[in-house]
Parts: C-alpha cells; sequence; structure tokens
C-alpha cells in the first residue's frame, strides 16, 4: 500500500460498525468480568470505536498496539495485557480469558502463553489456523454473554 492507501485504511476504521449483539454484550459482561480491549490499532483510531461500543458501561482498560509497540499476533501484547492485568487489577493470568474472533491473531498466541480463551466463530465458525485450540467456542458475542449468565444464574440458585 502507498501512503495514501494506508492513511485511508486508518481513517477507515472510524467507520466501522460492530454486529448487532456486541454492544448489549459488552455491556452485560461489564457487569460480572473485567474488561480489557488489547486493540491492533492506535488511540485514536480506537477511540472512534470506543464510542460506539461503550454503552452502559465503560471499559476496565484499553491497550492499543500503539501503545504497546508490538502489533497481534505478537506474544509480547498479550504479556503487555497480563501485566496490566495483574499490576491494575490483581488479575492471575488463570484468571484471564482471550476473548476474539481471529484465530491467528488472538487465538495462537494465546495458546503459546497457555491462556484460555473464546472463540467467537462468526461467519459459520470456519477453523482457518491449523492447530489452534480454545477452551470455549460462541456464534457470537451475544451467546457468550446469554451462557455466561446462565452459568452465573445457575450457580447462584446452587
Amino acid at each position: 500500500l502507498n501512503d495514501e492507501e494506508r492513511k485511508a485504511a486508518r481513517e477507515s476504521i472510524r467507520t466501522w460498525e460492530p454486529f448487532p449483539d456486541t454492544v448489549d454484550a459488552l455491556a452485560r459482561l461489564s457487569k460480572h468480568y473485567v474488561l480489557i480491549i488489547l486493540s491492533n490499532v492506535d488511540l485514536e483510531s480506537f477511540s472512534y470505536t470506543r464510542k460506539i461500543l461503550e454503552h452502559g458501561f465503560t471499559f476496565h482498560k484499553i491497550l492499543t498496539a500503539q501503545e504497546i509497540g508490538s502489533y497481534k499476533p505478537d506474544e509480547r501484547n498479550f504479556l503487555y495485557m497480563l501485566k496490566t492485568a495483574k499490576d491494575e487489577f490483581g488479575m492471575e493470568r488463570e484468571q484471564v480469558l482471550v476473548t476474539a474472533q481471529s484465530l491467528m491473531h488472538d487465538h495462537v498466541p494465546a495458546n503459546k502463553l497457555g491462556l484460555s480463551s473464546a472463540w467467537i466463530a462468526r461467519r459459520g465458525g470456519h477453523c482457518e489456523v491449523e492447530g489452534v485450540t480454545y477452551t470455549f467456542q460462541f456464534p457470537s458475542m451475544g451467546a457468550m454473554a446469554d451462557a455466561l449468565e446462565a452459568e452465573s444464574h445457575n450457580s447462584d440458585n446452587s
């Protein structure tokens, strides 16, 4: 890509819309879990996405490739996130659940670091990366929120 094409691609992020279930799912999940965003973009670009996503909740922390100095699937991004989770929220790595659609950018490094992960298998859920594993699989963020709320409700009634 030339400079103009790179700039256009960067600026296009400002108009990306989330999947229809995402905003509600994040709001529901935020009631029970610490939500840390690990984004492959810069803080300015993510600020546009943040305005679209944060309705009825606020992300606990946003970490960007710009801040970290590397891009996923680089393991440094995940190590940075783990350090932040520990330092700022007292979370151990066993309490972290990497949740993402991208097998290559998120689940491959999560596997290498021994982290639990939830694959959001949108668009039919075909696994395009050989050998990658994940702890959970959901067809959408909404389905994940439904399952976690049901689990929480069941444990409350036990």
